[in-house]
């Protein structure tokens, strides 16, 4: 019977908060053995209560409080040489390191293990990362607007067939004011939304009445940003 390798794998939070304990539930549910599973999390002089919520709700990873922020390099390395006297490969065959606001597939280590095993001369391996929901859900509350919805007569709403974007436009003698959410769906990814790259959601909006008052179907716009 193959024994699989024993693998460390070390997390390093700061005010991490729910995006630290979303990593840690990914690497949870890990195709790899638990026994020859260990999980570090090295908290790097954190405010928030994210070493005592993971104590509670995951019994089976060493946190390390430094009461001090290392640096990530530092953070890092103590969760590397935690408790290990002599050599780390006398300990471990593989170290992963994983930042807290990623989430893992559950064929992950697999898949590095497997890669980084491939031939003697590799030293370490990278996975793809990729982005998480690329859009978020965004309400935006006009003071007024709510209340001028009810009583405008002139109110008009247009929404997209098969899409969750949707705007509302009010017009009136003395007013003009909109309210919109847009949350269209991004690709299947794996990290934390917000990095470089990502550009302004489309809104939809009405399209004007035509001559006999009826109105055609909604146009895109792009917000000004």
């Amino acid at each position: 019977m193959t024994t699989e390798p024993r693998i460390r794998i070390v997390v390093l939070t700061y005010d991490g908060g729910q995006m630290t304990i979303d990593c840690l539930t990914s690497i949870r549910a890990l195709d790899w053995p638990s026994d020859r599973l260990e999980v570090v999390l090295v908290d790097n002089g954190s405010l928030d209560d994210v070493a005592e919520r993971v104590r509670r709700e995951f019994p089976e990873v060493v946190v390390l409080e430094p009461l001090a922020n290392l640096g990530f390099a530092g953070g890092c390395n103590l969760g590397i040489r935690h408790g290990v006297e002599g050599s780390l490969a006398e300990h471990f065959d593989h170290v992963a390191l994983i930042n807290n606001d990623a989430t893992i597939e559950s064929t992950w280590l697999r898949s590095m293990v497997a890669a980084m095993e491939g031939a003697d001369d590799i030293g370490g391996v990278a996975s793809k990362m990729l982005f998480a929901d690329r859009f978020h859900g965004l309400t935006i509350n006009v003071d007024g607007v709510e209340a001028a919805i009810r009583a405008a007569p002139s109110a008009s709403a247009c929404q997209r067939s098969g899409s969750t974007r949707r705007a509302t436009t009010i017009d009136s003698a003395s007013m003009r004011a909109s309210t919109a959410r847009s949350t269209p769906t991004g690709p299947a990814t794996r990290s934390s939304p917000g990095g470089p790259g990502t550009e302004p959601s489309s809104v939809w909006s009405p399209v004007p009445a035509r001559p006999d008052g009826s109105r055609s179907d909604c146009r895109p716009k792009r917000p000004t940003m």
